[in-house]
């Protein structure tokens, strides 16, 4: 009985030491208070007015003169890529082609005949060269007459809109007059005014974010992409033109002329630095230092910085930490390298 009692005591000391000891364990660990470098951004919104145009447009005429005999397209309607939109009465220039043919080959005789003779001395050289350029004029006449035998059809550049027509069928034409206006619309552009003080932002088009929104679709929105800006500013707004262009929508036939609102989300730095309270700095030698926190392994780095301006905040931070780190705010005086913390709740975000 007197050994039992004594074995029960001897068991209750060792347990009450163990317990004692993990108690101190934990009493060991430094408890310390966080606070988090904050994100570098924030999004700026801006709103536009703005109208849709299209990707390319063209106003096509004939480069020769005649009567308009061929005219079906209609306005509204879509043309493809070399598709005939239009055509003159070919008959002069038909036979123009077939009597510069006639010349030509006259020519190419007389030449073949007078370098037969000239090579046997019996026509001079003089009349060799003229013979030449008779036989050169020939040439270019047929080129033209052949040139201006295809000018007598207008064919579409590319897939397009017929927008408008200047003329009507059986019209005669001089050269160069206007036709038809023509409207790629696979894609759209979009134009808006944009003030000075933004438009070193907009020169950037990963500082931002852009979608336009039509009165005809309200519940949609259309993704833009930056196309080009105009570096000389409206003498009277003094704004600066920007263009964006978007896919036209299978399922939509936007044309332009429509109106639209353009938002544009801009990236916008908070600050400049980080800026860290005094109190997180921990000096050692003549190189400054803060501890950054690992949530993963609960443990602190010692980290060397760089720092700048004294702000009524605290001071900058130029390089050693990154936006988004968890410093040691409060405790880092009594820490060492690759030390395990326990966090104090309620942690802090610093600018």
């Amino acid at each position: 009985m007197f050994r039992l009692l004594i074995l029960a005591s001897a068991l209750f000391i060792l347990f009450g030491c163990n317990d004692s000891h993990t108690e101190q364990q934990t009493l060991t660990v430094p408890l310390v208070r966080l606070l988090q470098i904050s994100p570098d951004s924030t999004i700026a919104e801006r709103y536009f007015p703005a109208r849709l145009e299209a990707a390319q447009a063209a106003d096509l005429s004939f480069q020769v003169s005649g009567k308009l005999v061929y005219f079906p397209v209609i306005k509204g309607d879509q043309v493809r890529e070399g598709e005939l939109i239009a055509g003159l009465d070919q008959t002069d220039y038909q036979l123009l082609l077939e009597s510069t043919r006639v010349a030509y080959a006259q020519a190419e005789r007389d030449l073949n005949r007078l370098e037969q003779l000239r090579s046997q001395n019996h026509v001079s050289q003089a009349q060799l060269d003229e013979a030449r350029t008779v036989y050169d004029r020939a040439t270019v006449e047929l080129d033209r007459a052949k040139q201006n035998l295809i000018y007598t059809e207008i064919f579409a550049p590319y897939d397009a809109l017929i927008a408008d027509r200047m003329a009507d069928k059986f019209t005669q034409l001089a050269a160069g007059t206007p036709l038809v206006r023509i409207q790629d619309l696979s894609r759209i552009k979009v134009e808006i005014a944009v003030p000075e003080m933004l438009l070193p932002q907009v020169q950037d088009p990963a500082g931002y974010y852009v979608t336009a929104t039509l009165p005809s679709v309200p519940d949609r929105q259309f993704e833009l992409s930056f196309k080009e800006y105009a570096t000389e500013p409206d003498p009277r707004s003094r704004t600066y033109r920007v263009t964006f262009d978007m896919e036209n929508p299978a399922d939509l036939r936007l044309l332009p002329g429509m109106s639209a609102t353009v938002r544009v989300a801009l990236m916008q730095d908070k600050d400049p630095l980080p800026v860290l309270p005094l109190q997180t700095l921990v000096g050692e030698g003549d190189q400054t230092r803060v501890f950054v926190y690992d949530p993963d392994t609960k443990q602190v780095e010692q980290r060397a910085v760089e720092t700048g301006r004294l702000m009524a905040e605290g001071i900058e931070i130029l390089q050693g930490i990154q936006r988004g780190e968890w410093v040691v705010a409060t405790g880092a005086g009594f820490l060492s390298d690759g030390m395990q913390v326990r966090v104090d709740m309620g942690p802090q975000e610093s600018r």
